[in-house]
């Protein structure tokens, strides 16, 4: 039946956009948190549940308002005739056939000389036409047939449709449709002539000719109940709102909101009582306390509503009134939003600057909520006392009154026997466990390893990240940062910002003769293989970053140097010599190639020669060479892998000019990525070699990357205003012009030929 519905809404070109079901795990355009609420411990009715509530199954169980009418509509015809046609095919033919279509099989009737099979296929086959043409229902065929002469006039338009309103096609339809309805024999096919009638005055919005057909007509109808009472209900009050009888039309919509489905939604939205005044007379057409109770529940669903007064008036005037179940848990599920895990939801900030959630009124609301359900309690005269026990349980836990959450739960569990209410009952006494895991960690480890176990944790997908946040702020609170830290993330995303703590508490945890279920799981690779080697290569890269290349040499030797060749895709060429920065430009095969083990056994190696050499020049060549490679080893650098795990060609116009810090924001990333801009021990070096070489064309060399250090300092860490300082090309101006090299950097730097002009 719902692919028939979806099928006709497709070929009527009626665009349907489904409500948002509001998803806790779902993209960063919805909230970000848990859910632990089970909607079928309400019963679940789709035809209210659709109104009230808003989770993810609704949408599978619930139809569109529009989809439901088309539903309603195609039932009831199914079952005035005698449920013999295929449902399908009654849609098929009211919705789908033009007028001619059906003025054939009005013809093909009428005429014993035309057989249905000369119609086209489509008609011929369908069970409803054959049934019709069978049954000789030329009725039936006159009124769809006046029905779809209607439809162009009383349905919406498309936006681009500004074609003016055919007025007096539209008033002949009425008075053609008034004859036929005097014409027919059918009551039921009365009923139906005098929506189109009424229909057609409405959308026409000559309101007064719509009330006067409503009592020239309806008062001839004398038919079985049927869905069109309330369709025609609806024009009628639609009609007398706009002719400011607001009161009578929101008292008609209030009937209608409460039986008929398919149009609650629009009588919700239709109803309008704007004074006290009109509240006291709606209140009195009421006929028993039932219909006051209904006026209460529309009220309550109002965005501004005094929601728990509004349910204390449904209670008073109707004790065991169901729809009290769904306003509770509608309000309980807001309130879950506000306030469950609101200490250690990662997302809280997200939540509260997209969605203003928790709400202002979260404190003050469950607080009152609470009362109301104690009331209930204690009354026991609803008709469910035990579903209101079990959220008086889950209110106390989310209020943070853990202890008597636990009791309230403890002494339900003795009470009841319904199965779903049961199964919530341990699904709350679950999430009431997590809550409670204290220090220390390791039994609160040992402890979450057990509900890991149960069936329970596997079937809500929230419950891993409400565990996983949890333990977040247990790890926090017990100062173990690489535990937090890899609750939330990645090894990946510690690779792009690393920091000293996590890295060395992940190695303790790496190191421990035993681990638990939870320290496998972050610490360990599928195959059992721990992340060792990775924290390790991380941390040297840390400490080199840092000038620290003896640390950082002593930290990879903790492992095997034969596994050196393995931290990294490929060898680095560190010390290849360009005048202009070039990433991504082949490295001269000449040059020799080391694993990062071996580099910084270079460099120490360099840095010692250099202070030992007698030679200045041969000193200085060294510091210069050393100066290479920590240039080529920050992101200006083609070696820059040495020290970092990820480099975006962006992160230079990302990163706010004039700040020290090196993170900046990268896409996919949430914690940023660390670039190594900082180009001062390269600086460093090369004024160490140009002040010791007596060689000019060296001297000159090591001025020049001198200079393109400078240069970079001041495009990162300049502050804006700032004049940008040309120190060491000054030098190279001043003391070397007439070398060699100076002629070569005029010619391939733009950027030095343009300082010497200007």
């Amino acid at each position: 039946m719902r692919s028939l519905i979806l099928g006709l809404f497709m070929l009527l070109g009626i665009v349907v956009v489904p409500i948002r079901i509001t998803g806790d795990c779902g993209p960063l355009d919805s909230f970000q948190g848990y859910t632990f609420i089970n909607p079928y411990i309400v019963s679940l009715d789709p035809k209210i549940a659709g109104f009230f509530l808003d989770f993810d199954i609704l949408s599978t169980l619930v139809p569109q308002p529009a989809m439901a009418q088309i539903e309603g509509n195609i039932d009831e015809w199914w079952e005035r005739f005698c449920k013999i046609p295929a449902k399908v095919d009654i849609g098929s033919l009211i919705y789908q056939a033009d007028v001619s279509d059906l003025q054939d099989l009005r013809s093909a009737i009428a005429s014993e000389d035309v057989p249905i099979t000369y119609l086209r296929p489509a008609i011929a086959e369908n069970s409803f036409a054959r049934y019709l043409h069978k049954h000789q229902c030329t009725e039936t065929l006159d009124y769809l047939i006046f029905a779809k002469r209607c439809e162009p006039h009383v349905t919406a338009r498309k936006n681009w449709d500004d074609r003016a309103q055919d007025r007096n096609t539209m008033r002949d339809l009425i008075e053609l449709g008034k004859v036929d309805f005097m014409e027919t024999e059918s009551h039921y096919f009365k009923i139906r002539y005098a929506y189109q009638i009424i229909r057609l005055a409405h959308y026409l919005k000559d309101y007064e000719l719509t009330l006067e057909l409503y009592d020239y007509l309806m008062p001839k109808v004398d038919n079985d109940p049927s869905i069109l009472d309330y369709w025609i209900d609806g024009h009628r009050a639609g009609a007398m709102m706009s002719l400011g009888q607001r009161v009578e039309a929101s008292y008609i919509f209030s009937r209608i909101f409460e039986k008929c489905p398919s149009k609650r939604t629009s009588a919700y939205q239709s109803f309008d009582i704007r004074t006290d005044e009109e509240w006291k007379a709606l209140n009195l057409m009421c006929v028993n306390d039932h219909e006051r109770a209904v006026l209460h529940i529309l009220r309550a669903n109002s965005e501004n509503s005094q929601l728990i007064d509004e349910m204390w008036k449904v209670y008073q005037y109707e004790p065991q009134n169901r729809q009290l179940e769904y306003l509770a848990l509608r309000e309980l599920r807001r309130l879950e939003k506000d306030l469950l895990g609101l200490d250690f939801n990662d997302n809280r900030q997200l939540n509260k600057r997209l969605f203003n959630i928790p709400r202002s009124i979260a404190g003050e609301r469950v607080i009152e909520l609470q009362a109301f359900v104690r009331r209930l309690v204690e009354a026991d005269n609803t008709a469910r006392p035990a579903y209101w026990k079990l959220l008086e349980g889950y209110l106390e836990l989310l209020a943070g009154d853990e202890y008597f959450a636990q009791k309230t739960f403890a002494d339900l569990e003795d009470e009841t026997r319904n199965d779903t209410l049961l199964h919530q009952l341990k699904v709350w006494q679950t999430v009431l466990q997590i809550l409670n895991l204290q220090q220390p960690v390791e039994e609160a480890e040992l402890e979450a390893s057990k509900i890991q176990d149960s069936d329970l944790y596997r079937q809500y997908p929230d419950m891993a990240d409400f565990m996983r946040d949890r333990f977040t702020e247990l790890y926090q609170n017990g100062g173990s940062a690489g535990k937090a830290f890899i609750s939330q993330y990645t090894l990946e995303d510690l690779q792009l910002n690393p920091q000293m703590s996590i890295i060395d508490d992940l190695l303790r945890i790496v190191r421990k003769e035993r681990r638990n279920r939870f320290e496998k799981q972050m610490v360990e690779k599928p195959n059992g293989v721990t992340i060792e080697p990775e924290l390790l290569d991380l941390k040297s890269s840390v400490l080199l970053s840092q000038n620290l290349p003896e640390a950082a040499l002593e930290t990879l030797k903790e492992m095997d140097s034969a596994e050196w060749d393995n931290l990294d895709p490929q060898l680095y060429a560190p010390f290849v010599d360009r005048l202009n920065d070039c990433i991504r430009c082949p490295v001269p095969d000449s040059l020799t190639r080391y694993n990062k083990g071996e580099l910084i056994q270079m460099l120490l190696d360099l840095d010692y020669q250099a202070r030992a050499e007698q030679s200045r020049n041969q000193a200085a060549y060294r510091y210069y060479r050393m100066g290479l490679a920590y240039y080529n080893m920050t992101y200006f650098g083609p070696a820059w892998q040495v020290l970092d795990e990820y480099r975006s060609s962006n992160s230079i116009k990302r990163h706010v000019q004039g700040r020290d810090n090196e993170v900046v924001p990268a896409v996919g990333w949430e914690l940023g990525n660390r670039e190594f801009f900082d180009c001062s021990r390269a600086r460093y070096l090369f004024q160490r070699a140009r002040t010791l070489a007596d060689n000019a064309e060296l001297a000159a060399r090591a001025t020049f990357m001198e200079a393109k250090c400078e240069q970079n300092e001041f495009f990162v860490f300049g502050t804006p205003g700032m004049a940008q300082p040309h120190t060491a090309f000054d030098v190279l101006i001043d003391n070397f012009s007439d070398t060699g090299f100076f002629q070569r950097a005029i010619q391939e730097c733009q950027y030095l030929r343009a300082y010497i002009t200007n």
